[in-house]
């Protein structure tokens, strides 16, 4: 009878376990870096069009965002805890995330889920 309760039991302490230490262990990582690669001032160039209020793209272990309005920007993980968030200036920021997994970007009320 033990030996069936430890069976029905382990699963559900594992599950529990790696739910609880899973986004503990990036808290102990260290903490995004945040670099801003160019800034934009008031160019008027694209009057007439209408752009998006960012965009996302992942290259090399980084991930870059152009902004073309002043926003903050917040990643979250899958799981949807916070990773880190910025205010941001028009221009392109890049962000270094240590660790490979699907994260959630929201900006300018729109969320785009990126593969690192």
């Amino acid at each position: 009878m033990r030996m069936l309760l430890r069976l029905m039991l382990r699963p559900a302490v594992a599950a529990v376990f790696f739910c609880a230490t899973i986004p503990a262990l990036y808290a102990a990582g260290a903490a995004p870096v945040w670099e801003v690669l160019r800034i934009n001032g008031d160019e008027t160039d694209n009057a007439g069009e209408e752009l998006p209020p960012f965009e996302i793209e992942v290259r090399d272990g980084y991930v870059y965002v152009m902004a073309n309005r002043q926003m903050k920007v917040e990643v979250f993980t899958i799981l949807g805890q916070l990773v880190t968030n910025r205010k941001v200036q028009p221009g392109v920021v890049r962000l270094k995330l240590d660790n490979r997994g699907i994260y959630i970007i929201k900006g300018a009320g729109n969320t785009r889920r990126i593969n690192l």
